[in-house]
């Protein structure tokens, strides 16, 4: 039997569902001491067009966010970085005459909070060279003057890989899976698509859901 706080989910769940026609929802709901209570809805078109598994990987695209920033604030916490450091602390090749002069003094607080002033995207991590930072600041221009403006930012998060890179000496998503990935116990998740089955591996979205 669900207990009252998996009922309240799924009443809170429903409607939005309903509203957005999401196909499938999967929820689990885990407690402080690691109890977990899954729970599944299926809409209620007749329709379904497909039924996820426990045993499907998701990628969960922008979320990787959260675990970038989770990572730079344990390295605060161990003192290797300090939220007002500049960018040319940890990555001195920004200080160059073809690029924009106030992109030195970008901060890691602006970085983690969408305000460095870089652009959102199109920074293509299959086609350029990820580990070289001179790549993305090759073409990467900010768009405001950093800490003026809130603007998501996916290059800025690309930015904080690169300085988590620097601190550590370690490939970002090496770090990542050590330091925070693999002690919450989520041994299905990880960062390389080679790594995941691909009958396990659900597309990105499906057609007509993208929000």
């Amino acid at each position: 039997m669900a207990s009252e706080a998996v009922r309240r989910l799924i009443e809170f769940v429903q409607p939005i569902q309903k509203r957005h026609h999401l196909p499938w929802v999967q929820m689990a709901l885990v407690r402080r001491h690691g109890e977990m209570e899954a729970v599944e809805l299926p809409a209620t078109e007749k329709t379904q067009p497909f039924q996820p598994g426990d045993f499907h990987i998701y990628p969960i695209a922008c979320l990787t966010k959260l675990v970038t920033s989770l990572a730079v604030l344990r390295l605060r916490d161990q003192g290797h970085i300090a939220l007002d450091d500049k960018l040319s602390a940890f990555l001195p090749e920004v200080v160059r005459p073809t690029y924009d002069p106030r992109l030195a003094a970008v901060t890691v607080r602006q970085l983690l909070s969408h305000t460095s002033g870089l652009p959102f995207g199109g920074y293509d991590c299959q086609r350029r060279d990820e580990s070289d930072p001179a790549h993305l600041f090759s073409w990467a221009r900010l768009f405001s003057t950093p800490g003026e403006r809130v603007k998501y930012s996916d290059v800025g998060y690309i930015t904080l890989g690169h300085i988590i890179e620097a601190v550590t000496g370690h490939a970002v998503a090496s770090h990542l899976k050590e330091d925070i990935v693999r002690p919450l116990g989520l041994n299905a998740s990880g960062f390389q698509l080679a790594e995941c089955d691909d009958q396990a591996l659900l597309a990105r979205e499906m057609p007509g859901y993208h929000g």
